[in-house]
């Protein structure tokens, strides 16, 4: 006869696991936690190799001109590791000109006016404030 599975066994079961565990030295855990940190990537990286097999890599649409060019230019039927290398090429290209536009910004936010606050107290209560702007020459 088939023996019937108690969920609350399994339970108390890796319960008991997770007790031991805590109860070893240091460098057993250290082990076990490499051991186990190991089979999960083996089974995510595996999990995605099968993805990558059975639906493929959809395709990225280029943004710029000099991309769709490229990308007209390529043959049909590429492998996945130039779908991967077109489209590392196209997100560190749209980086960069991020980079770019926000050191720009950055730039016209300088020049534009550096504005201080000096605040002075004297030993009276009065509180002298001074506002000092100062524009840069260009």
């Amino acid at each position: 006869m088939a023996e019937t599975v108690n969920p609350k066994n399994k339970i108390q079961k890796l319960k008991e696991f997770i007790q031991r565990l805590q109860r070893l030295e240091d460098g057993q855990k250290k082990k076990w936690l490499i051991g186990l940190t190991v089979i999960v990537m083996i089974a995510i990286i595996g999990l995605w190799l099968i993805y990558l097999a059975t639906v493929g890599l959809p395709a990225i649409a280029p943004k710029n001109k000099k991309s769709a060019e490229n990308a007209a230019a390529a043959p049909k039927e590429d492998s996945s590791w130039e779908i991967l290398k077109r489209g590392w090429k196209e997100i560190s290209n749209q980086a960069g000109e991020n980079f770019k536009k926000a050191g720009n910004l950055i730039n016209e936010q300088i020049e534009k006016s550096n504005e201080i606050i000096l605040n002075n107290n004297a030993t009276s209560s009065a509180t002298t404030t001074a506002i000092i702007t100062a524009t840069t020459t260009q």
